[in-house]
């Protein structure tokens, strides 16, 4: 009824939320064990479904296209949004460097296309200080896609993702 799409924690909500036939999953971690990669693999078969999940790092990158590469030769690549994030916090690439890195090895990967950019600012404080840090995020976000965009990076993408959770 309008939705864009649900969000997932882990892969295993993504597939009760596939049962339940929702058109479009996006897991808000990463996917690096296999079992749940090989079924992502299969529901790519299905071009009126679509997944998205989250990459921080050329580990996961190499993790993912490991088992996936083998699995979606002539299917669909696997849409991935860059996650950023911030000093201290649990997840997402902290500096412009990681987040070059990882894009580096999103180039070389067979598998995977880049679709967006996320971030968690959960870990962020409600105070003036945190709304602050907030909006450096957010900044860092459309600043990060602008410059990814103007790079080429979203070749092939049909659409941009930027989204941000945890509030």
């Amino acid at each position: 009824h309008g939705s864009w799409a649900i969000t997932a924690a882990p892969a295993r909500q993504a597939r009760i939320f596939r049962r339940f036939g929702a058109p479009r999953v996006l897991i808000a971690s990463e996917v690096v064990e296999p079992t749940s990669l090989r079924w992502i693999a299969a529901q790519l078969r299905d071009p009126r479904f679509d997944i998205l999940s989250l990459v921080d790092s050329p580990d996961a990158v190499a993790a993912m296209d490991e088992v996936l590469a083998p699995l979606v030769r002539r299917g669909r690549r696997m849409k991935v949004l860059l996650e950023l994030g911030v000093p201290d916090g649990r997840t997402g690439c902290r500096t412009d460097a990681q987040v070059d890195a990882t894009i580096d090895a999103l180039s070389r990967a067979t598998s995977l296309q880049l679709a967006g950019v996320e971030a968690f600012e959960g870990v962020l404080g409600d105070d003036e200080d945190g709304i602050r840090e907030v909006t450096r995020l957010l900044d860092w976000i459309v600043g990060t896609a602008q410059r990814l965009a103007a790079a080429g990076r979203f070749s092939g993408a049909a659409e941009l993702v930027l989204t941000a959770g945890g509030s």
